[in-house]
């Protein structure tokens, strides 16, 4: 599907399942549910489907069903979400499961608008939810109208989710970039979180995972490994920790992040972090250094900041690419 206007209806948008499916090109507005669904791919032997949504505007959607209908749901294997632009929900932007997604050059705004306990990119309590990644995304300006309980972010991974690689993005003027809600072998690297709003608390959370009693045997992410041939060599390869997390206490080891990478990251005139668990303790195998914390905002304009400004400001900063961000021409 390729430079379509579709507005005005009072379901989804568009629901595609296969190999090889695109939307490109296109706008989606005024929808009662979401804009685009996709799916694909084999699970069991995690062949990619190749589905892909590159270069659509997608706004102001889930306006009847206002919760859980995002700007574009991903599930199966090996989708892309590239070069969008998505704002004005009430809601999320992008929820995701399955496993190998890449989310990516995306512009993202506005959403979250009536929300709490949620973010504009988010998946949860699924240890086989695995190899997804989000990178060199600009998520700004995120404020919700609702009650700040436990607040909104840019990045969302819940409830023991599975590996997911967060590396390059741009968070500006968001609540919070990044809720790690427990989960193992998580990485965030490289990010770039600045300015914060009036109802921030933290730039970044991470946490133990809270509700351990679901990792005993027979619990929700047992079940959940049981539903697909994790065993495999296919996936002990793909996913080398996977098979360890179940040795694990579920009260005193299995709810702590293990192989985690919080480094590399700048935050400038935000909030500090939150941690709430003993992350450097040697049994996890925890990284985060080489974080920066800038109390003011360095003057010049975002890209300037994110391509030359902050690499020469910051030892080791790698350059974001942020004037290839967003949609294409």
């Amino acid at each position: 599907m390729e430079n379509c206007k579709i507005r005005n209806v009072a379901g989804w948008a568009i629901r595609l399942n296969g190999e090889d499916c695109a939307v490109r090109g296109c706008e989606i507005e005024r929808t009662g549910k979401g804009g685009v669904q996709i799916a694909g791919g084999d699970r069991a032997t995690l062949t990619p489907s190749e589905n892909v949504v590159e270069n659509c505007h997608i706004h102001h959607i889930a306006e009847i069903f206002r919760t859980y209908n995002p700007a574009i749901s991903l599930s199966g294997v090996g989708c892309a979400v590239r070069h969008n632009e998505i704002h004005d929900s009430a809601h999320a932007a992008i929820l995701f499961s399955g496993n190998n997604h890449r989310m990516e050059y995306n512009e993202i705004y506005e959403v979250c608008k009536i929300a709490d306990d949620a973010s504009a990119i988010y998946a949860g309590r699924d240890y086989t939810c695995s190899g997804n990644i989000v990178d060199r995304n600009f998520f700004h300006d995120m404020k919700s109208d609702a009650d700040s309980h436990i607040g909104i972010f840019g990045m969302y991974c819940d409830d023991n989710l599975g590996a997911c690689r967060i590396e390059q993005n741009v968070f500006l003027r968001c609540q919070s970039a990044l809720l790690l809600h427990g989960g193992h072998d998580m990485v965030f690297r490289g990010n770039f979180i600045a300015c914060s709003c009036p109802k921030s608390v933290y730039s970044i959370r991470f946490h133990r995972y809270g509700y351990w009693r679901d990792l005993l045997p027979g619990g929700t992410h047992e079940r959940g490994l049981n539903a697909v041939p994790w065993q495999s060599a296919i996936w002990q390869k793909a996913y080398p920790h996977l098979a360890e997390y179940l040795t694990w206490d579920p009260e005193t080891e299995q709810c702590c992040p293990h192989y985690c990478d919080l480094s590399g990251n700048v935050i400038a005139a935000h909030k500090p972090a939150d941690v709430n668990f003993p992350w450097d303790d040697p049994r996890f195998f925890n990284r985060m250094e080489n974080n920066t914390v800038l109390e003011t905002l360095p003057e010049g304009s975002t890209a300037d900041l994110c391509e030359w400004i902050l690499p020469a400001l910051v030892p080791g900063f790698e350059p974001i690419p942020f004037s290839e961000i967003g949609r294409r021409s």
